[in-house]
């Protein structure tokens, strides 16, 4: 049937931990979400996120690289459940409830181009999982492999 359009209450529970070490920084986060819908409890889900980020500081390798960096980074977020899915990208709508998780491993390469300016490039890849039994060749399809890059330039003060 179609899904819920209004929330009874949402739950999150959730932490990170940020480890620095010279030139190093690890973060790392993890949570639960408990989502009620307000008609029934069909769509009523638990969707678990994690994050996992590295961040080297090129200047390890060279003082030239000066503040440049290499990220590595993570992230999922789901029911990681075989028989419970949700919608968890309003872009994938043709996918609809029956996904499990939504996860995405990223790579970028910042560098800074003045005082308050940084320059990042990024390539990620994201994958969806889907529920067991999903025999629909369009939602498989809607459901692909993704690749991503990505370009900014970010001012900060």
């Amino acid at each position: 049937g179609p899904g819920p359009n209004k929330l009874q209450n949402l739950t999150i529970l959730g932490g990170d931990a940020v480890f620095h070490l010279p030139d190093v920084r690890l973060w790392l986060s993890y949570g639960d979400t408990h989502i009620n819908s307000a008609h029934g409890t069909s769509y009523d889900r638990n969707l678990l996120y994690w994050l996992a980020e590295l961040v080297f500081q090129l200047r390890a390798v060279s003082p030239r690289l000066g503040s440049s960096y290499l990220a590595l980074r993570g992230s999922g977020l789901g029911t990681y459940s075989n028989r419970k899915g949700y919608l968890l990208d309003f872009r994938y709508g043709d996918v609809g409830y029956n996904m499990t998780s939504l996860e995405t491993l990223a790579i970028a390469l910042g560098v800074p181009i003045g005082d308050h300016v940084t320059m990042k490039v990024q390539y990620a890849f994201q994958r969806i999982n889907l529920v067991d039994g999903v025999t629909d060749d369009e939602i498989k399809e809607a459901a692909s492999d993704a690749n991503f890059f990505g370009a900014e330039v970010g001012v900060h003060f």
